[in-house]
């Protein structure tokens, strides 16, 4: 089943283009890594994709009802736990509580639900991240720079857990990183962006 359908994006700021006639397709379940030099283009396209720019041509076809998005650092209330955010958003995405107990195994944030936000490690902070993400949407999820500042046990340890959702839930994910190496183990596809162009190789 394809999630989603892109042709012939173009996107500038000013004059100067960042994605150049970009065209991908992207099917149920995959996960995308998407490659490239930090101001590559990378957050651009995501953020096209969620809908938070605008494109200036092209096509985007988002097949499934919602997308969820990580992008840049996890937008978290830091004097309230990590169940009261997860709530928040809950209410937000007009979504029912119990998808906090359905995913917290999953997601390995049962052990924290109490603790304030602003007494998380950056690690857990990436896997509350996920979380919101998932709250808005369990279809598509976009993930900007997830693995920055992380161990490479956390690196190691976030990237089997998406790679755990993708494959018992079905998520299909975007992925970016500057780093290949941190991506290539749970890739199913590589999105490479050089000089407002993609090229996409299978895993």
């Amino acid at each position: 089943m394809t999630v989603l359908e892109v042709i012939g994006l173009n996107y500038s700021f000013g004059k100067q283009p960042v994605l150049d006639d970009i065209s991908l397709t992207l099917e149920k379940g995959d996960i995308t890594g998407l490659i490239g030099n930090n101001g590559a283009g990378k957050t651009t396209l995501m953020k096209l994709i969620s809908g938070i720019l605008e494109r200036t041509n092209g096509t985007i076809d988002l097949k499934t009802q919602t997308v969820g998005a990580l992008i840049e650092a996890p937008a978290l209330y830091p004097n309230m736990t990590v169940e009261a955010n997860l709530k928040f958003y809950c209410r937000l995405y007009h979504k029912d509580y119990s998808l906090i107990d359905c995913y917290k195994e999953d997601l390995e944030v049962a052990t924290y639900l109490k603790r304030k936000a602003s007494k998380l490690s950056l690690g857990m902070k990436q896997r509350v991240g996920l979380f919101i993400a998932l709250i808005a949407s369990d279809e598509f999820i976009l993930l900007d720079e997830p693995t920055n500042g992380l161990d490479p046990n956390g690196i190691n340890s976030l990237l089997a857990l998406i790679e755990r959702l993708a494959k018992n839930h079905g998520l299909t994910f975007i992925i970016s990183s500057h780093i290949l190496s941190n991506l290539e183990q749970v890739c199913t596809k590589k999105l490479f962006v050089e000089e407002s162009q993609i090229d996409l190789f299978g895993r």
